[in-house]
């Protein structure tokens, strides 16, 4: 109870709650020291080296990682906030089925830090998955498939076509 107390008189008048959530973010003594780079190259592998994931998988894996690499590559996992990772997941004019899969693929890297002890919590999984639009397909007309067929066919000297 000192500890706590002494704690508190060096906050002065600020407030406490939110200098405890940093320390939970920034300072974890527990947390390994790594960067995204290496979490993110150490994840890929040990994913690879799972021979049950189809080599599109692995791919899927690395496009969603990279902009949390383009980002934050010298920052360690634990430093991540939840309102970057919302930043990179909901991107304006995305699909929720996109940003759906951004965050599942997040939420797993990021499952994967805490196991590895690069990060004390998830800051994916409190990042609610995005609302879908199902609507019916809609059916093209005679002239859009014509186009559609047309376009196939000049595209990649007509690799597109069935």
């Amino acid at each position: 109870m000192t500890q706590a107390e002494a704690a508190f008189q060096k906050l002065a008048d600020k407030p406490l709650l939110p200098a405890v959530e940093f320390f939970l973010t920034h300072g974890w003594p527990t947390a390994v020291a790594i960067t995204i780079r290496e979490a993110i190259q150490q994840f890929l592998a040990a994913k690879q080296t799972q021979n049950k994931l189809r080599r599109r998988t692995l791919e899927d894996y690395e496009s969603r990682v990279a902009p949390l690499m383009e980002f934050y590559s010298e920052r360690s996992p634990r430093s991540i906030s939840r309102a970057e990772l919302e930043s990179l997941i909901f991107k304006p004019g995305q699909a929720a089925c996109t940003a759906n899969g951004n965050r599942r693929v997040l939420h797993a890297f990021f499952g994967w830090c805490v196991d590895q002890g690069y990060a004390q919590t998830n800051p994916v999984s409190k990042i609610v998955t995005a609302d879908r639009d199902d609507k019916e397909p809609e059916i093209m007309t005679l002239s859009e498939g014509k186009l559609l067929l047309l376009a196939a066919m000049t595209h990649k000297e007509g690799k597109m076509l069935p």
